[in-house]
């Protein structure tokens, strides 16, 4: 009697470790959900490892002197070190620990790699991304910076060494969410690496501006009649708009389609490929009158 009753608990137990077991199976660069909702090694993890020690003495092969990371209450860490290398890497293993994904996946944007992790979804926007050259323009600057030997190449080694570090101490459990969600590990840091986040930015903050737009202006009307249009005025001229005015300027409108050329990013990606929009940014300040002439 007892065997019966407890049959039924069996199957189900059975159904959902196949369950489980599926959910962890990649599916055509689709999301794993296994790791999501694993009660042990899912969110539940994530939580754990989230917080880091209040204080860490960082032993980093390299490093030439002691080095302190002191995180405050809201997690933010902060640096002492003997020396400005040694500072450096350890920039890199607090940045890869609260970035990781951040700081591998953008550089697959900009090499146009993003179907290793998607699969078919994502090759449209790989196809694009490669064509915008950014993955040439970064491995060109990666060999200048090597071939150089100069203060960048130092700057990126010593930030390599504790990104790394941080990499390397990771097995594939403790390897952040979103990793183990689309299943592969992150590559380790280097100046390619660095080239290549340095062009996600320059597309993502000038892609798509009107700069080229307004070049084709200017040859097609000459300089004589492009000035009459789009006149550079002094800062010590008298504005357009007064300052006492009620009336507020507002955003030009678009420029031409022909002249705007190319064709849409496309979208597999999110806004990982959105490129220049208008309004975009997070740089704005401002500074009192007290404070300023």
């Amino acid at each position: 009697m007892m065997a019966k009753k407890a049959w039924p608990a069996v199957v189900w137990a059975a159904a959902g470790a196949l369950l489980l077991a599926g959910l962890h199976a990649p599916a055509g660069g689709l999301l794993r959900l296994g790791p999501l909702l694993d009660p042990w090694d899912g969110l539940y993890r994530t939580a754990r490892m989230a917080e880091h020690p209040a204080r860490a003495m960082l032993n980093i092969e390299g490093v030439q002197a002691p080095v302190t990371v002191e995180r405050d209450a809201r997690g933010v860490p902060h640096i002492f070190a003997e020396n400005d290398w040694d500072a450096l890497t350890a920039l890199g293993y607090v940045v890869a620990q609260d970035r990781l994904f951040q700081m591998d996946f953008a550089g697959r944007v900009a090499s146009g790699r993003l179907s290793e992790i998607f699969g078919a979804a994502s090759v449209e926007s790989d196809r694009f991304l490669r064509g915008t050259g950014m993955e040439w323009a970064a491995r060109s600057i990666a060999r200048e910076i090597r071939e150089d030997a100069g203060l960048e190449l130092k700057i990126i080694t010593a930030f390599a060494r504790g990104a790394n570090a941080y990499i390397g101490s990771l097995d594939d459990s403790a390897l952040p969410l979103e990793f183990r969600l689309f299943g592969y590990r992150p590559a380790p840091y280097s100046v390619l690496t660095a080239a290549r986040l340095m062009q996600f930015f320059n597309f993502d903050l000038s892609f798509e501006t009107d700069d080229v737009a307004f070049g084709i202006l200017r040859e097609r009307l000459g300089e004589v009649e492009f000035a009459r249009l789009y006149p550079r005025h002094s800062p010590l001229s008298v504005p357009i708009v007064p300052p006492d005015s009620a009336a507020r300027p507002t955003a030009a409108g678009p420029l031409p389609a022909l002249l705007r050329g190319g064709r849409p990013v496309p979208r597999a990606a999110g806004p990982f490929t959105e490129g220049f929009q208008p309004g975009k940014g997070s740089n704005n300040w401002a500074v009192t009158g007290a404070r300023s002439a």
